[in-house]
Order: C-alpha cells, then structure tokens, then sequence
C-alpha cells in the first residue's frame, strides 16, 4: 500500500470532552476499491489486492486508535464497492487468474460480529457521508456543525461507541486515463458509480461518535499508508 505525504486540511470538533463524547471501543470500517479500466471499455477487479489492503488499512488504523488510547471492537467491517451502483457488472480476477463470472457490488463485504441490520445501517452513514455538496456548502457545514444523529438509530450499537470510518478510492486507467470513481444521485439515494472524470485516488477518514451523531474528526488525502500516517493523524484526538 503506497502512501502519498499531501495532507489536507483536517476538521475537528471544538467541543470534544469525555463528558459530551464518552467512547468505550471504536469499530472499524473500511471501504477499499481498487479498480481499473480495460481497452475495451470494461472494468476489472482483482479480489486479492483488494483483499490485501483492506487488511493493512484496518491495521494501520488499529494501531493508531490503540497509540491514541482507544479500545478496537472486535466487530468490523471491510468492503469493497459497498455503495457502488448494484447495475455496474466488472471482470473479476483471483490471484491473477480471470474467473468466469461477472460480478456485481459489494465485491467484497467482509463483517464479523455485526448483524445484518447494523451492516445495512452502516451503509446508509455512508451514503449521507457522500451526498454531493457544493464546496462552499461542505466548508461552511464542516466548519459550523456537522451531525448524523438522524442515521444513529438504524445503527444497533451502544451509545458509548465510536466509529472509525475509512473510504479509500484506487481507480486505474493504465490505458485510457479518464476513469474515476465518483458518486452520482438516484432516485432515492446517492450512488457510487463510474464517472468519466480525470483519475484521482482519495482516502478520506471521519470518526463519529454514534450517541450524539457528531463528527469528531475527519482529514483527507490521497494515498493513506505507514509513510504519512503520523502526519495524518497528527490532530486525532487523544482518548481522554
């Protein structure tokens, strides 16, 4: 997993206190895509990359919550294409072989100690993550309030926990170079699909505290590895 060291500026909540944000465990979610564009215009996945570094980002992020003195659920979940549009259909490769069937997202969803409905409810933060927002718009609610309390009660998690949510987006267009990965309105929610737009890989990491719906934290780069991570992570706050 390679890293880039550009950081972008973070946003952190003013009002954090162990008062008003009890945490007693974070869970863990990780988002990883690795894609890329064929000549013929079709779209390849390779299972065991993705596999890889949906790993070694969940660890890395494991090993900074317990520097910042955070207990890690045992619960987790990783995935690949969790909110994609479900009608996208890409050639599918395992440890370099190309398989037979064509397959759909979630690529991969990987869950332990989550039931179906937390799963589902976990999606749906995502989805409200990602609506599209002008920039001027995002600034002023980053910088003013921001809050997913209305998500919280479809999430069956005890108050005191937090989650640690990580999107990180490796679109390839070794051929092509107008590939991306991006999200698009449908007609009840928001969809991640295939936009024809420059190539721009992303990382982008919110932790949220699921009692009050807050956002405590959130800062984006474009390449998240052991290289950058101690700058990324500089403002994270301590567990107190």
């Amino acid at each position: 997993m390679s890293a880039c060291t550009s950081t972008n500026p973070v946003y952190i909540r003013k009002d954090i206190s162990q008062d008003n944000h009890m945490i007693s465990e974070v869970l863990i979610v990780v988002e990883y895509l690795n894609m890329k564009e064929n000549t013929d215009g079709s779209f390849t996945f390779s299972e065991d990359v993705n596999l890889i570094n949906q790993d070694e980002i969940y660890n890395l992020v494991s090993d900074v919550l317990e520097g910042k003195g955070y207990p890690v659920s045992s619960a987790y979940l990783k995935s690949s294409g969790f909110i994609m549009d479900r009608s996208v259909v890409v050639r599918h490769y395992y440890n370099g072989e190309k398989k037979d069937q064509m397959i759909s997202p979630p690529f991969i969803l990987r869950s332990f100690n989550l039931n179906e409905s937390i799963v589902q409810g976990l999606e749906i933060l995502m989805y409200e993550l990602n609506k599209p927002m002008s920039r001027v718009l995002k600034d002023y609610r980053a910088s003013i309030y921001n809050n997913y309390l209305e998500v919280m009660p479809m999430i069956d998690l005890p108050d005191d926990t937090a989650i640690l949510l990580v999107e990180s987006y490796r679109p390839k267009n070794v051929f092509l170079g107008s590939f991306d990965v991006g999200f698009g309105v449908g007609n009840s929610s928001v969809s991640m699909g295939l936009h024809n737009r420059p190539y721009k890989p992303k990382t982008e990491v919110n932790f949220i505290h699921k009692g009050s719906g807050d956002l405590l934290w959130s800062n984006q780069t474009s390449l998240l590895g052991e290289e950058n991570k101690e700058k990324f992570f500089q403002t994270f706050p301590t567990r107190q």
